[in-house]
């Protein structure tokens, strides 16, 4: 269940959001003035269009210093990251059958790029507020997608290496190093410069991210000796 906090009346937000000035930064953070609306956020299942109304909430709620609210559409979020299973990314875990068509769902194309684009507004919007406990849930998902597929160790290692993230970098970098088949981006990658994966099926990483990987390889070798 989603915490006390969180499901508690909640006034202050709606005050408060309905007197945010317009703001190009966010999509429309009018549309969840309405009570019935903002109750909508905070029951067990949340449509994509909610989160992410969710997001831009605490994003404008940070850069106007509405920090009540702030926390509040911090901690809903965080509180639908931890549920399980996640409203957020499907990922079976323990006690669950583990569906081939759940895990298919995880590895296509189209999931590693939805996933990747909604994990990574999240990440920078916990590192942003400097919210922890967001933080922490988010890099745990991170970690369990990297059993499905490498791509998702690429996506941490790329958000870890962005933001300063020692934790994730360390648990990103060490997956890569067991798993990945890896190639250093070059100007033959350059029709798609977004492709995380070649036509060989090889990781494409950047020439610094394949030196932290020699580096770590290095380092290890010399404790294991």
């Amino acid at each position: 269940r989603l915490s006390a906090a969180v499901q508690a009346p909640i006034v202050g937000p709606i005050l408060a959001v309905s007197i945010f000035p317009r703001d190009a930064s966010v999509n429309d953070t009018h549309s969840l003035s309405r009570p019935h609306e903002l109750a909508e956020v905070t029951k067990p299942q949340i449509e994509p269009s909610h989160m992410n109304r969710l997001i831009d909430i605490a994003r404008i709620s940070f850069k106007y210093h509405f920090k009540s609210l702030e926390t509040w559409a911090l901690d809903v979020i965080t509180d639908h990251v931890n549920r399980k299973p996640s409203q957020i990314v499907a990922i079976p875990y323990p006690g669950f059958t583990v569906n081939p068509h759940a895990t298919t769902a995880l590895t296509s194309p189209t999931a590693v790029a939805s996933h990747s684009a909604l994990l990574s507004r999240l990440m920078r919007l916990a590192q942003l507020c400097a919210h922890t406990r967001l933080q922490i849930a988010l890099t745990g998902v991170l970690r369990q997608l990297m059993e499905f597929s490498v791509q998702y160790a690429h996506l941490a290692m790329s958000l870890a290496d962005e933001l300063g993230l020692r934790t994730l970098r360390g648990i990103a970098y060490f997956e890569v190093m067991q798993r990945g088949d890896v190639v250093t981006r070059t100007h033959a990658h350059a029709a798609d410069p977004r492709a995380t994966i070649d036509a060989a099926g090889r990781l494409i990483i950047s020439r610094e991210q394949r030196l932290r990987l020699l580096q770590g390889y290095h380092r290890l070798t010399m404790v294991w000796e």
